[in-house]
């Protein structure tokens, strides 16, 4: 599906990449959720959850061994190393946003990249998930229809356990059902909870490609016990394998912005994912197209958007 990704010219040239071992493709920085510039959205997630959780438990009358709404408090989940570290990149759905020129391409002086965007990637598929997920602004949306996107996150996250092995999962849950639920908790802890934005940013028009990774903290774990979770992911009949799990956190990378470590992981998506770029003025069409040039894009076009 067609996303826009708006950004500066300088940082096109991190994101374009073309070299002789691997190829022509496209490099995006992902950043992860605990290095927002607004420290509290993701707790602003969380407290979402934990309300619309607890309403649409009642809603539909849960067993209270399938309940997870108490899970999801602030006092447990901030600072918890033990939980998973979602990392995000923001598109939009248009490329003629005001709004996204003004902040994110350089006043306008910048470029956007129209770019193909896979929907989600196979469950457990080397470890990493990622889903693309329309921001939700707080105050925007009816408390019906955040019920009921709360309830699909829920069914999403046991639908996702079922494909590993269904047999294995339906034994499970009778028998361990806050264990398979904790599970599903975690799901939506990566892919609902970042979703939420204070409504200050509606102009932003934000979608946010998700990615799941485990935390640092599970490295030395998953090492010590390789044999083990190797064995596990065959009885699930997952391709996952334990030096998947630890590959991306060793890759995990770290640069500084205004004095702030800032963490993010690589998203890289090929050649073809990039079908046009859109840019405001000459000055930057012809820069634009001379790097696109220098780097072997040349079926790509650079076009001055009207606005």
């Amino acid at each position: 599906m067609t996303y826009y990704h708006y950004t500066s010219l300088d940082a096109l040239r991190g994101i374009i990449r073309s070299n002789e071992n691997n190829g022509k493709g496209l490099c995006f920085w992902a950043t992860r959720y605990d290095c927002f510039v607004d420290k509290e959205e993701y707790l602003l997630g969380v407290d979402f959850t934990r309300k619309y959780l607890s309403i649409m438990e009642g809603k539909y009358n849960l067993k209270q061994d399938r309940r997870i709404a108490a899970l999801f408090r602030r006092e447990t989940i901030e600072n918890n190393v033990n939980l998973p570290n979602p990392y995000v990149i923001s598109v939009t759905a248009r490329n003629d946003n005001a709004y996204m020129w003004e902040n994110y391409a350089d006043h306008g002086n910048g470029a956007v990249l129209e770019i193909d965007f896979p929907q989600t990637r196979g469950i457990y598929d080397t470890a990493i998930i990622y889903k693309l997920e329309k921001c939700i602004y707080e105050d925007t949306i009816g408390d019906a229809e955040l019920i009921r996107i709360v309830y699909e996150a829920y069914t999403d996250g046991g639908l996702a356990l079922l494909q590993g092995n269904k047999k294995l999962c339906l034994e499970m849950l009778p028998k361990y059902p806050q264990l398979f639920v904790r599970f599903v908790a975690m799901y939506i802890l990566y892919f609902f909870a970042p979703r939420i934005k204070r409504n200050c940013f509606k102009q932003e028009e934000e979608f946010r490609m998700i990615l799941s990774a485990p935390v640092p903290a599970y490295t030395e774990f998953i090492q010590a016990n390789a044999l083990l979770i190797d064995a596990i992911a065959s009885a699930l009949n997952m391709e996952m394998k334990s030096g998947d799990i630890v590959s991306p956190l060793l890759k995990e990378k770290m640069r500084t912005k205004e004095e702030r470590y800032i963490y993010y992981r690589e998203f890289f998506l090929p050649e073809l994912a990039l079908i046009r770029i859109f840019v405001r003025n000459i000055h930057a069409q012809s820069a634009v197209e001379a790097f696109l040039d220098q780097k072997g894009f040349d079926n790509i076009k650079c076009e001055i958007v009207k606005y």
